[in-house]
């Protein structure tokens, strides 16, 4: 056989080989006929995978010694991570970040396996708000853009701030494909020392800034009343600490005083000595800290609270009827929250044993706290101190004490 035989014969095996490539690729992009006839494009696997919100600078700041939203969103990052795989479907590839009219787009590598992509806070935008997190692809037999994979977040100021304190990590955002389920953060709790003596006997404590304030913050989870619900601030003294009711000292200013074994509020002129802290802050240790979007709120036997609308707080076992879903947190999470129902009222305590549903602006909607980390056991506690409880059939009340029926309350985020 000469030579030209050879070539000829080679250039039609390949050439068969190539058209076999083609068709292969061709038919491995859509699927056989459905039930109804049509024919479906097969598509790509993407996911959302995690997000973090991460220091993007090695300087750091306190939060009570500088509070500005959009200056504190230029340290940190939004680190996407991204999974595909059957990359070879697609023929463009990018990330989106919404952020009310703040827009970030970003282009991905097409390939399979796992990638991050880091979006930064554009110029004046305030990073402690809801985004909107899309990939986007297009395949070679669609150019119609569509989106592989979506999630929502909201940052809170207080993570905006933590994320900017020396010594803390980054702070991990939950994000289910296309609804998230709940936040969670990497809180660095603060140990204030007096002498040798943590004030608040080995609690974990942490500092959340006030909205409206530019130092100050509230101690969150002291379970002491004098702390609760109040702001501080923080001033030198010397090389101590100490820690008052108002942004400048002022006539009216009261200090945090630790005197045997008890902490009290006092003039600067009392005890002086006993208000010279030491304030540090440790490890961070990742919690639950809110729902973004609707709760459920679920008691320890089983049933839900349930909102029909004519002003009467019901219970339900049944976690799909109307009235069940979509209630909501408002305010400073944990210490002092509103509990918002589907049709709008709150939970209200007017200082007896009943539970009631009431407007905004009547008594005893504001002040509840949700105490505990872990959202399948809590306890709630109304404005005036007691426990929210629950009996066996249903029956909701307040009590004073902590009584079993006041225990595992469950708190379910989608």
């Amino acid at each position: 056989m000469n030579s030209n035989k050879v070539q000829a014969i080679t250039r039609f095996i390949v050439t068969i080989i190539i058209i076999g490539v083609i068709l292969a690729i061709y038919f491995s992009t859509r699927t056989k006929k459905s039930d109804t006839g049509t024919v479906e494009e097969k598509v790509p696997n993407i996911s959302i995978s995690g997000i973090n919100l991460a220091k993007k600078t090695e300087t750091y700041m306190l939060m009570t010694e500088y509070y500005d939203l959009p200056e504190l969103s230029k340290q940190v990052n939004i680190d996407v991570t991204v999974t595909i795989s059957d990359s070879y479907l697609i023929e463009t590839l990018k990330i989106k970040r919404t952020n009310g009219t703040n827009i970030s787009e970003k282009n991905l590598d097409i390939s399979d396996g796992t990638k991050t992509v880091s979006f930064e806070a554009l110029t004046d935008e305030n990073m402690a708000s809801g985004h909107t997190i899309e990939v986007i692809y297009t395949t070679y037999l669609n150019t119609t853009e569509v989106i592989g994979a979506s999630g929502t977040i909201t940052i809170s100021e207080e993570q905006l701030s933590l994320a900017t304190v020396e010594g803390s990590g980054s702070i991990t955002l939950t994000v289910n494909t296309g609804l998230q389920s709940d936040v969670r953060i990497t809180k660095n709790y603060v140990v204030i020392t007096l002498g040798t003596t943590d004030i608040f006997a080995g609690k974990k404590v942490y500092f959340a800034p006030v909205t409206g304030t530019s130092k100050g913050f509230k101690i969150m989870d002291t379970g002491s009343d004098v702390i609760i619900g109040k702001t501080f601030y923080i001033f030198d003294a010397g090389n101590k600490k100490v820690i008052g009711t108002e942004p400048s000292e002022t006539a009216s200013i009261e200090y945090i005083t630790y005197t045997g074994g008890s902490i009290s509020l006092s003039a600067k002129n009392v005890d002086f000595q006993n208000k010279l802290f030491d304030v540090s802050i440790g490890e961070g240790v990742e919690v639950v800290a809110q729902c973004a979007n609707f709760i459920r709120i679920k008691s320890r036997y089983g049933y839900y609270f349930k909102d029909m609308g004519d002003g009467e707080l019901r219970s339900d076992k049944r976690s799909y009827v109307p009235g069940i879903g979509e209630w909501k947190f408002e305010g400073s999470f944990p210490d002092d929250v509103r509990i918002k129902s589907p049709n709008g009222q709150y939970l209200a305590d007017l200082g007896d044993a009943f539970v009631r549903l009431a407007w905004s602006t009547e008594t005893g909607v504001n002040g509840w706290k949700i105490l505990g980390n872990d959202f399948t056991n809590l306890n709630i506690k109304s404005p005036t101190n007691k426990y929210l409880c629950m009996k066996s059939d249903g029956k909701i009340f307040l009590h004073g004490s902590q009584i079993p029926e006041a225990n595992a309350w469950k708190i379910e985020c989608y």
